[in-house]
């Protein structure tokens, strides 16, 4: 991954969290930890998903272990979609998702199937079978493989 890219997301979610310098706060439970969806809408995870960073798109894996959102840097300039992951009973700090991390390259809106082995994302990353040199914006998908997602 493109260290450049990882470093300015962290600094942009930890600048936009408020939380520069602090350690990521242990989270456990469904949704991260917080209030289970109900009948009033209610910001979800502030500080975490929802910071002051143009966040939107968000999927949840099946089960529940995996969220997946869109953060956008730079007025759209840059478009990624970030995982959180629960592991041992915790929940990962946000990163850049696996095949996200091209600064070029804007990827927003992840769906994931019914059945948890595909997921979907809009990108404009360069078709190559067709011999695209810069793509348009497509839906690609990519196939669960184990605990990761294959090539788009």
């Amino acid at each position: 991954m493109n260290k450049f890219i990882t470093l300015a997301v962290v600094l942009a979610l930890s600048a936009a969290s408020g939380v520069a310098g602090e350690k990521f706060p242990e989270l456990s439970g469904p949704y991260l930890g917080q209030q289970p969806p109900a009948m009033e809408p209610q910001v979800f995870a502030p500080g975490i998903v929802s910071t002051a960073l143009n966040t939107r798109d968000m999927a949840i894996s099946p089960d529940g272990k995996e969220i997946y959102f869109c953060v956008n840097l730079a007025n759209y300039t840059f478009s990624t979609i970030l995982v959180t992951r629960l592991q041992n009973g915790s929940w990962s700090e946000p990163e850049v998702m696996r095949h996200m991390e091209d600064p070029d390259t804007r990827n927003i809106e992840p769906c994931i199937s019914p059945d948890g082995k595909r997921f979907f994302f809009m990108s404009n990353r360069p078709d190559i079978s067709k011999g695209e040199t810069k793509g348009d914006e497509d839906i690609w998908v990519m196939e669960r493989n184990g605990d990761s997602w294959g090539q788009p």
